[in-house]
């Protein structure tokens, strides 16, 4: 299933097309990424394509010099990017940042990228845009990508690699991840797409991650496009990032599988439970990944296990028990061997 991009794409900064409606619309939402803000601007300005493309970046009142990195490329490329400065921060609010970036889209397609990740091919979107035409019924696209960890010296492996050659996935293969993350930065979904997505979250304010339900709702129709091509990376566990304070908040952590499972019941239900097994699947991977985290205390993982206990296997809940039976009987002040 071979992408065609076009022959003679042009770079973005390309001023004959400058007023014509955009087919994408990159959509960034940043905080505090100061040390990474101008490569993923970088990344979008090094595209060349043969559609028009607008560029929305939303700061959420960041407190370092992000805002004025951003300005700089803002004054340079006045009618490409269009920017949006909090003077408060939105998140604290309980807002869902992103959707102030899809609301003002004119872009029948929508492409991600945070702040701290960024985009690697300059044929990227025109790669993206390409497959996802041949396939009209796909709603989302999406590709591998090197995650870089920021709290294991930078170690580079490449997550969401859903196969050697480009195919499209299940709806199922996208709620349970049978090979891992989707990134994010490798997402281009549809509008109508984010549209639903948009609906869905916005009623849910106890949801503590957007990209899951957005790459979900956006399989829903056809699957998901994935190209076996690694086009962005994707950095995690950045000062401030969700990444970085689920490994460090076990309390989010937990409050995190208690949304997904809430959530994923209200999916399958909207559904008409045609995805039920995948959706317990998922939470069961959830659950499991908390009460096995040696960063949740004892007493956390008792609660959830209790709310929860039903959707974990017979053997899931043996192990756990056997491991609370060893914690509690190792001396006060020990901890487990890292082996």
């Amino acid at each position: 299933m071979p992408s065609a991009p076009d022959a003679n794409p042009l770079p973005l900064t390309d001023d004959s097309r400058q007023g014509l409606p955009p087919l994408v619309s990159i959509c960034c939402a940043t905080y505090n990424h100061e040390p990474f803000i101008a490569e993923a601007i970088e990344g979008f300005l090094m595209q060349r394509t043969s559609f028009p493309v607008e560029i929305l970046i939303h700061d959420d009142a960041s407190t370092d010099c992000t805002a004025a990195i951003v300005r700089s490329y803002e004054a340079r490329h006045p009618g490409l990017i269009r920017t949006i400065y909090q003077s408060e921060n939105q998140y604290s609010k309980n807002v869902h940042i992103a959707h102030l970036n899809y609301t003002r889209a004119r872009g029948s397609y929508i492409a991600l990228c945070e702040g701290d990740d960024a985009w690697t091919d300059p044929l990227k979107l025109e790669k993206q845009i390409a497959l996802m035409r041949q396939h009209p019924e796909c709603q989302l696209s999406f590709h591998c990508a090197p995650r870089i960890d920021y709290t294991r010296n930078r170690l580079r492996k490449m997550v969401g690699v859903y196969g050697d050659a480009n195919r499209v996935i299940t709806t199922e293969e996208v709620i349970v991840k049978k090979h891992g993350a989707i990134p994010t930065a490798s997402c281009v979904a549809k509008i109508e797409a984010i549209r639903r997505f948009t609906e869905f979250a916005c009623a849910r304010p106890y949801l503590t991650l957007g990209d899951i339900y957005l790459q979900i709702i956006s399989s829903l129709n056809g699957g998901a496009l994935y190209i076996n091509d690694p086009m962005s990376i994707y950095r995690t566990r950045t000062e401030g990032s969700w990444t970085w304070r689920a490994e460090n908040d076990g309390a989010f952590l937990a409050k995190h599988a208690r949304a997904v499972a809430r959530s994923f019941v209200e999916l399958d239900a909207l559904t008409e439970h045609r995805f039920s097994k995948a959706f317990r699947q998922a939470t069961r991977k959830r659950v499991n990944g908390v009460i096995r985290s040696r960063n949740v205390d004892a007493d956390e993982k008792a609660r959830l296990y209790g709310e929860l206990r039903g959707v974990l296997r017979a053997t899931d809940r043996l192990a756990y028990m056997l491991r609370s039976l060893v914690a509690a009987r190792r001396p006060s002040g020990t901890k487990a061997s890292g082996r």
